[in-house]
C-alpha cells in the first residue's frame, strides 16, 4: 500500500536523521496501535536513504531472544560482541554506534516483544545518543501492555532524555480511505469496519460492499480460500514458526512442495526478505494460528523442534527450541532445554526472560529428583529477586527449604534461608528476614566452617547493619572475615568488609570505617564486580551524609554514580545521586539540589530507597524556601520510609518533618514528629539522629535528656553551644544548618545568618530571625530579598526563574540557552507557568507577576526581584 498521510511522521524522522549527521544523535520512538502502520512507515524511510548511510534492523520476536535484535543489528554494522562479553553488550554497542565511519541508522522493531536485556541495552544507548551520530528508531505497540510493564518504564525514562523524540501515527482520515478504496459503498463500510486502521484498511480494500469481512481472522479466511492446499500448508507452518521463518526451513518443512512457498509470496500472504519469510502482519499470523486445530499445531512444533535441533548452525537459540518444545508438549526436551536457555539469558543480563524459562522448566519438573527440583527453584528465586517478583521468590524459596530440610541437607537448607533472607527485608518483610536469618544459624549449629557459614555470617552481618544495629554488625562481619580465612573462600569479603566498613561509620569510628570500605571497594574493583564497588562506594557516602559529613561524602558518592553511569547500574547511580542531592542541600547548592533530586523521583527505574531520600531532600527543600510543596513530598517519603521499617529511613524523614512543622510555627506537630522515632534512634545509640530529633523536641518544648556523646552539630544546639556548633557546621559543609546555629546566638551572629539565609532564599528561618531583632528592639535590620526568592500558589524555583526570564522578553529557545536547558523542557515549565499563574498567554502570566510583586521591571533592562520592605 501506498504511504497515505505520513508527510508528518516522515519530516520528524528526516530532522532527526539531519541532527544526528550533526553530532547530536537522536532516538526516535515510533508508537501505536496494531496495524497503524509502524513497519511501513520506519521502512520507507529506510528506503529513502542513500547508499552511503550504514542501515541496520533488529527485530524482536514473541519468544524473546536474549538481545537477539542487539546481537542482529550490531552483527549488521560490523560491531563484534564476543559471547563471553554479553553483559556488557550495551556498552560495547554504543561504542560501535560512535567507532561508525559514518552516521549510522539503526531500526529495532517491535520492542513490546524485548526481553529485559534489550530494553536496558536501548535504554543506556537511548540516555547517551544525543552524545552520538547516530540515529535509533525503535518501533512499539502501545496497546495491550500494562502499566507496569518494563517497556514501559523504559519508554517513559527515554521520553525526559534530551534525544529522544516522538511519533505516534494516527489512523487515516475519511477521505484517505474512499480515496484508497475507490467505490463510495465499499470505502463506506470499510471505514466503518476498519475506522482507519491502515492495515485492516489494506485487508479490506478487495471486497465489494455487501461482503465486507468484520474481523481481521475473517480477511485472513478469505485471503487463505484463495491458495491451494500446499501453500496453505506452508502458510500454517510459518504461522508456527514465528513471525519470521527461514526459507530453508519452510522448504524441509513442506519437502516436495516447493512451489507453495512462491505462491504464498505471489498472493501477498507472505513477504521475502533476504532468506527469510513473514507475513506482513502480526495479526495476520495471529489470525492463522487460531484456525490452527491443536493436533495439527502440536505436530508442527514437534518437526520444527526436531529439525532445528538436528541442524547445525540453524538460528535454533535455546529460547526458540524451548518455544516449540512447550508447543509439542515434550516434556523431557523442555526439561533439557528450559534451564540452559535461563543461564543463557543470565549471560545476557536478562533476568526476567531467564525466570520465565525456570518457570517452564519447573511446571513440568513433577516427580524429577529433591536435588533438582531445588536447584531449579533457587534459580528461580534469584531471577525473581532481580526482577521485583518478590512474592514468587519467597514462595519458591520456601519450597527449597522445605525440599532440603526433607532430604536432611542442612548446608543447603541454611544456604536457601540466607537467600530468603535478602529477599524478604527488600520486600519490606523485616521481621521475617530476621526470623530467616536466626533459622540459618540455627541450622549450623556443632558444623565445622564452610563457606556457608560465610553466606550466612554476611547475610547477619549486612542485615545489622541496614536496621542500624551497629555494634552486631560488627561482630558478625569480624566473624565472617574470620570464616572466609578458615574456609579458603574470598567471594564474599569484599561484601562483608562493605557491611563492616557501613556500620563502623554508623556506630561512630569513621576512620576504621572508611578503610574497610575502601578495602572493599579495592577488592571488588580487582574482581570486576563493579555493582559491589559502586554499593562500597555509595555506602561510604551515604553513611558519611548520614553521620553529618556532606563534603566528605562527596568524592565517594561521585565515584558510585560515575562507575553506575558507565556500566549502567541505573540502582546504584539513582541511590547514590540521591544522597548527592542531599549534600548540594547542605552545601547551599539548591537548585542542583533540587533538579537532581526531581530527577530521581521522575525516574520509573529509581528504587524504593532512592526515591524516599529524594522526596525528603526536595521536602525539606521547600520546607526551608517556604515553598507550599513541603508536605507533599514529606508525606510521599514517609509512606516509603514506614515500608522499609528500618531506622535510617525513618529517622531523617520524621527529623525533616519536624523541622518543617517549626518552621510553620506549629509546635504540637514539631513534637510528635520527632518522638515518632526518638526513643528508637535512642535504643540503637545513633547518636545523630539522637541529636537532631532531640534538638527539635526541645524546640517544641519537650527537650529530652541530652545525650553525653552527642558531639556533632544538634548535639552541640542541644547544648545551646550555638558558636560551636556553628563553627563545626561550617567544617563540614553545613550551609543553613550553621545558620540555623547561628540563628540562635547573638546580634552579630543573626545578621550574619540572614545574610547567608537571604543569599539562600530561605524566608522561613529569615522571617524568624528578623522578627526576634524586631522584638529586641534592634535598629537597622537588613531588608528582605524574599521576594527574589518567593513563588506564588506552587511555582518551583525553576519555574519562578522562567517567568523572570518571559518578562525580559525571551523566547523559549533563548531561555533554554540561557538555562543550558533542553527546549522542551522550558515548553513544559512554561506550560507548568501558565496553568499555576491562571494564564493563557505569556504576557498574561508576566503581567500577574507584576500585580502581584513577583517580579519587577529592573532586571537586565527587564525583570528582577522586588526588595521587600523591612519587616
Amino acid at each position: 500500500m501506498a504511504l497515505l498521510e505520513r508527510e508528518r511522521e516522515l519530516a520528524v524522522l528526516g530532522e532527526a536523521l539531519a541532527d544526528a549527521r550533526r553530532g547530536a544523535g537522536r532516538m526516535v520512538i515510533v508508537r501505536g496501535e496494531a496495524g497503524i502502520g509502524k513497519t511501513a512507515l520506519v521502512s520507507d524511510f529506510a528506503a529513502g536513504l542513500d547508499a552511503r548511510t550504514p542501515l541496520a534492523w533488529g527485530s524482536c520476536d514473541p519468544v524473546p531472544r536474549p538481545l537477539g535484535p542487539i546481537l542482529e543489528a550490531a552483527t549488521a554494522l560490523g560491531v563484534g560482541i564476543p559471547r563471553d562479553e554479553q553483559g556488557t553488550a550495551a556498552s560495547r554497542f554504543l561504542q560501535g554506534l560512535r567507532a561508525t565511519p559514518r552516521p549510522p541508522v539503526i531500526i529495532v522493531e517491535d520492542v513490546h516483544w524485548a526481553d529485559e536485556a534489550t530494553l536496558e541495552c536501548l535504554g543506556y544507548v537511548g540516555r547517551r545518543i544525543q552524545r552520538t551520530s547516530a540515529m535509533v528508531v525503535v518501533t512499539t505497540r502501545d496497546d495491550e501492555i500494562p502499566a507496569g510493564h518494563p517497556v514501559r518504564l523504559m519508554l517513559g525514562e527515554l521520553l525526559s532524555a534530551a534525544g529522544a523524540r516522538m511519533i505516534e501515527p494516527r489512523r487515516l482520515s475519511r477521505s484517505a480511505v474512499m480515496d484508497l478504496i475507490g467505490d463510495p459503498v465499499a470505502g463506506r463500510r470499510v471505514w466503518e469496519v476498519a475506522g482507519g486502521n491502515p492495515f485492516l484498511t489494506w485487508e479490506l480494500r478487495g471486497s465489494r460492499g455487501d461482503e465486507i469481512p468484520v474481523t481481521v481472522r475473517d480477511a485472513a479466511r478469505a485471503r487463505l480460500a484463495r491458495l491451494s492446499a500446499a501453500a496453505r500448508a506452508a502458510v500454517e507452518v510459518a504461522a508456527v514458526a514465528g513471525p519470521r521463518c527461514e526459507a530453508w526451513l519452510l522448504e524441509r518443512m513442506l519437502a516436495a512442495e516447493a512451489g507453495a512457498v512462491d505462491e504464498c509470496i505471489d498472493h501477498g500472504v507472505l513477504v521475502a526478505s533476504g532468506d527469510t519469510l513473514a507475513f506482513r502482519h502480526e495479526l495476520a499470523r495471529l489470525a492463522v494460528l487460531e484456525g490452527i486445530s491443536p493436533p495439527r499445531r502440536v505436530s508442527i512444533h514437534r518437526r520444527l523442534l526436531d529439525i532445528l535441533t538436528a541442524t547445525p548452525g540453524a538460528r535454533g537459540d535455546t529460547a526458540r527450541l524451548v518455544h516449540h518444545a512447550m508447543g509439542a508438549a515434550d516434556r523431557d526436551a523442555v526439561l533439557r532445554l528450559a534451564p540452559r536457555a535461563a543461564l543463557e539469558a543470565v549471560q545476557r543480563s536478562s533476568h526476567r526472560e531467564a525466570a520465565r524459562h525456570y518457570r517452564q522448566a519447573l511446571d513440568v519438573a513433577d516427580g524429577v529428583g529433591v536435588a533438582e527440583r531445588a536447584a531449579l527453584l533457587e534459580g528461580y528465586a534469584l531471577e525473581c529477586h532481580l526482577t521485583d517478583q518478590r512474592d514468587a521468590a519467597i514462595a519458591a524459596l520456601d519450597e527449597a527449604v522445605a525440599l532440603h530440610r526433607a532430604a536432611g541437607d542442612r548446608l543447603r537448607v541454611a544456604d536457601a534461608l540466607v537467600r530468603s533472607t535478602t529477599v524478604l527485608f527488600r520486600a519490606g518483610r523485616t521481621d521475617d528476614a530476621e526470623e530467616a536469618a536466626r533459622a540459618a544459624l540455627a541450622e549450623l549449629e556443632g558444623m565445622p566452617v564452610t563457606a556457608t557459614h560465610v553466606r550466612v555470617y554476611r547475610a547477619q552481618a549486612y542485615l545489622r547493619m541496614l536496621t542500624r544495629h551497629s555494634e552486631e554488625a560488627v561482630a558478625w562481619a569480624r566473624r565472617g572475615l574470620a570464616a572466609a580465612e578458615e574456609a579458603g573462600e574470598d567471594d564474599d569479603v569484599a561484601e562483608i568488609r562493605n557491611a563492616l566498613g557501613s556500620a563502623l561509620i554508623v556506630a561512630g569510628d569513621l576512620e576504621a570505617g572508611e578503610r574497610e570500605l575502601r578495602a572493599a571497594m579495592d577488592l571488588a574493583h580487582a574482581r570486576t564486580d563493579f555493582t559491589q564497588e559502586a554499593l562500597a562506594a555509595s555506602n561510604l557516602g551515604s553513611a558519611l551524609g548520614e553521620m553529618g559529613h556532606p563534603r566528605r561524602a562527596r568524592p565517594h558518592l561521585e565515584r558510585s554514580m560515575r562507575i553506575g553511569e558507565v556500566y549502567d547500574l541505573r540502582a546504584a547511580e539513582s541511590y547514590a545521586s540521591s544522597w548527592y542531592a542531599l549534600t548540594d542541600l547542605s552545601l547551599g547548592l539548591w537548585q542542583a539540589a533540587a533538579e537532581r533530586a526531581a530527577e530521581i523521583v521522575r525516574r520509573p527505574s529509581s528504587p524504593p530507597i532512592a526515591v524516599v531520600m529524594a522526596r525528603m531532600c526536595l521536602g525539606r527543600l521547600a520546607a526551608r524556601r517556604g515553598d507550599g510543596d513541603a508536605w507533599r513530598h514529606l508525606d510521599a517519603a514517609l509512606e516509603v520510609a514506614d515500608a522499609t521499617r528500618t531506622l535510617q529511613r525513618q529517622a531523617p524523614v520524621r527529623a525533616a518533618r519536624a523541622e518543617a512543622a517549626w518552621l510553620e510555627g506549629d509546635l504540637d506537630r514539631t513534637r510528635v514528629e520527632a518522638q515518632a522515632q526518638y526513643a528508637e534512634a535512642v535504643a540503637h545509640r545513633h547518636v545523630p539522629f539522637m541529636a537532631e530529633l532531640g534538638f527539635w523536641l526541645g524546640q517544641a518544648g519537650a527537650p529530652p535528656p541530652t545525650p553525653a556523646d552527642a558531639a556533632d552539630g544538634y548535639g552541640l544546639m542541644m547544648r545551646g553551644e550555638w558558636d560551636d556548633a556553628a563553627r563545626l557546621w561550617a567544617d563540614r559543609g553545613g550551609v543553613y544548618e550553621r545558620a540555623l546555629a547561628l540563628s540562635f546566638s547573638d546580634e552579630q551572629a543573626r545578621r550574619e545568618a540572614l545574610h547567608v539565609l537571604d543569599g539562600l532564599g530561605a524566608l522561613p528561618l529569615a522571617r524568624r530571625i528578623r522578627r526576634s531583632l524586631r522584638e529586641e528592639g534592634i535598629r537597622g535590620i537588613p531588608r528582605a530579598p524574599g521576594t527574589a526568592r518567593r513563588a506564588p500558589a506552587g511555582l518551583t524555583a525553576r519555574e519562578l526563574e522562567v517567568l523572570h526570564l518571559l518578562a525580559e522578553g525571551l523566547s523559549n529557545a533563548m531561555i533554554a540557552r540561557r538555562l543550558v536547558v533542553s527546549a522542551r523542557t522550558v515548553d513544559h515549565h512554561v506550560s507548568a507557568v501558565l496553568a499555576k499563574t491562571g494564564s493563557t498567554t505569556r504576557g498574561e502570566a508576566v503581567a500577574k507577576g507584576l500585580q502581584e510583586g513577583i517580579i519587577t521591571l529592573a532586571r537586565h533592562g527587564g525583570s528582577r526581584p522586588r526588595a521587600d520592605s523591612e519587616e
